[in-house]
């Protein structure tokens, strides 16, 4: 009956929770566990841009005035849309990628037999969707809304396009 599970990741807390609860239906049931993040083509707030630069994930977007001009004043260049070949895209790859392997892991750690990871691209209720129809999969997991920091990233309610427009059951996890 659940033979094949994803598991929508976007790191928010109750995305957190539908992981637990999934990771538990799991490995009670032995499930085939595939664990998604959807990388939206959309602006990264200027707090998880400061994140990534710090952490490293992409080269440091801040110049100083005395590099430029001799001054000690310091100014960044912010990046407001996403170029798929920028900065800004990075940043959400390389986040996504740091999520599912770590949520791979913990998984894993769980008692989950197998689990696959996939990192897509797009609108994350279209892709998701894509994913499940060319999955075969008998049911999705997401928490139930909100990616605190990261909401700005996402438009609408993805759980509530799952529930409505998925190929199987759709589990909402709050």
């Amino acid at each position: 009956m659940l033979k094949k599970v994803v598991i929508a990741l976007d790191g928010s807390k109750n995305s957190e929770r539908a992981f637990g609860f999934a990771c538990d239906l799991g490995a009670k049931f032995k499930s085939e566990i595939h664990l998604v993040h959807v990388v939206t083509e959309r602006e990264v707030p200027d707090d998880i841009k400061r994140m990534a630069e710090i952490e490293r994930l992409i080269p440091s977007q801040l110049k100083t005035e005395e590099e430029e001009s001799g001054t000690s004043r310091r100014f960044g260049s912010v990046l407001k849309t996403v170029d798929k070949g920028g900065d800004t895209y990075r940043i959400l790859e390389k986040l996504g990628e740091n999520l599912l392997a770590s949520s791979k892991e913990d998984a894993e750690g769980k008692g989950v037999g197998s689990v696959t990871t996939a990192l897509l691209r797009g609108d994350p209720a279209t892709e998701l969707i894509k994913y499940l129809k060319s999955n075969g999969v008998d049911a999705v997991i997401s928490g139930s809304r909100g990616l605190g920091k990261l909401r700005g990233l996402l438009v609408g309610s993805v759980s509530s396009k799952l529930a409505q427009y998925a190929p199987c059951s759709s589990i909402v996890v709050k």
